[in-house]
């Protein structure tokens, strides 16, 4: 039976990906992939908030992946944002300064709220 990596849901009309894995890397990031580019195609690439609280390791494929995303998601109008706690994860967005392609959030709620007004 294959492992479930990834957890979507609708908040507020946001996308909401919660990454249910320790590690988002080159071995989990196509199957990643291809599941989000298919809800966001099924969904109109609505703006998009990416959980991080699981993990514990990224490499730059998955921040590869979240970046192709972003582009997607920017193209059609939406915002995308992470919500990180992990202080091995922040300590890396903050290394790869990935905070200034995403606005980054403790908490679903802050990011949920920050796109609301973005886009009001």
């Amino acid at each position: 039976m294959e492992e479930e990596y990834l957890h979507i849901q609708m908040i507020d009309g946001i996308t909401v990906l919660e990454i249910q894995s320790e590690r988002l890397d080159l071995f989990r990031t196509p199957e990643l992939s291809r599941e989000v580019e298919t809800h966001l195609r099924n969904s109109g690439y609505t703006s998009t908030i990416f959980d991080l609280r699981s993990l514990s390791y990224i490499d730059s494929s998955g921040f590869g992946f979240m970046v192709a995303v972003r582009n997607s998601v920017h193209k059609n109008g939406g915002i995308v944002a992470i919500v990180a706690t992990g202080e091995n994860i922040l300590h890396v967005i903050r290394l790869m300064n990935i905070q200034l392609l995403f606005p980054v959030f403790g908490t679903i709620e802050e990011a949920v709220e920050h796109i609301m007004k973005a886009q009001s």
